[in-house]
């Protein structure tokens, strides 16, 4: 993949979680592995949402339902990558469940940390094979997007590198970007930090109004932003 401007894709994530592996490079490869389920419980399970007490959805700042992403992470695991994580074909259970395995990706990614036991011992470690551990979730997570990457929308979770030293030195280009983003000040910001790339930017704050405008031409970019997060889904170069 090109290091200047790109998008980098589920796939490129599993992938690089492999390289990882065979370059021994064991915490690279566990932090990514271990967010592997954040994509895809978000993916598969769009209706968890955090709740107050009465039932009512909690929403962000853009008024949408907030993800429970800790619930939709246990489900996809439990649910997606469990038979991944048997030992053998015969074993009724994984031999890591889907509350343990959101554990270890909240205390190792936030605090550097294993598993954390209840005080009074009564839970037993769990020791990991970190090769087996990331290996096994990127099998599971291949599964899941090769049987449901035509129904669901992977791209919206797509990581954006955006290459602005290059972008500087380059003239700017007469392709259009359009960028899509319900937070209009936000929009209009990326749009200053983006003139050094074209002459010709637009800002929409729904989907709706970008269909309303007509960009015809090849060489266009997308680039949305949802709670402050860049998606570039358009990996050709200006």
């Amino acid at each position: 993949m090109i290091q200047d401007n790109a998008s980098f894709t589920f796939l490129h994530r599993i992938e690089e979680v492999e390289l990882n592996i065979e370059d021994g490079r064991w915490q690279s490869a566990l932090a990514l592995a271990l967010t592997l389920p954040d994509i895809c419980g978000g993916i598969a399970f769009p209706e968890i949402v955090k709740r107050y007490r009465d039932g009512r959805a909690v929403l962000d700042r853009n008024q949408r339902p907030t993800r429970d992403v800790g619930n939709q992470y246990i489900r996809w695991f439990d649910t997606y990558a469990a038979p991944f994580f048997k030992v053998s074909a015969q074993d009724i259970s994984p031999y890591i469940c889907g509350e343990r395995c959101w554990q270890l990706r909240c205390e190792y990614l936030h605090q550097n940390k294993g598993f954390a036991n209840t005080e009074d011992n009564s839970l037993t470690d769990i020791r990991i094979d970190i090769e087996q551990f990331c290996r096994r979730m990127c099998q599971a997570a291949r599964a899941y997007y090769e049987v449901e990457h035509t129904e669901k929308d992977f791209n919206l979770y797509n990581t954006p590198v955006l290459d602005f030293i290059k972008a500087s030195q380059d003239e700017q280009s007469n392709a259009t970007i359009a960028i899509m983003c319900s937070n209009s000040a936000y929009g209009n910001g990326l749009k200053l930090a983006l003139q050094c790339l074209s002459k010709n930017i637009l800002v929409f704050e729904t989907p709706e109004a970008a269909r309303k405008t007509s960009i015809k031409d090849k060489q266009s970019q997308i680039i949305r932003s949802s709670e402050h997060i860049l998606e570039l889904l358009n990996n050709e170069k200006f």
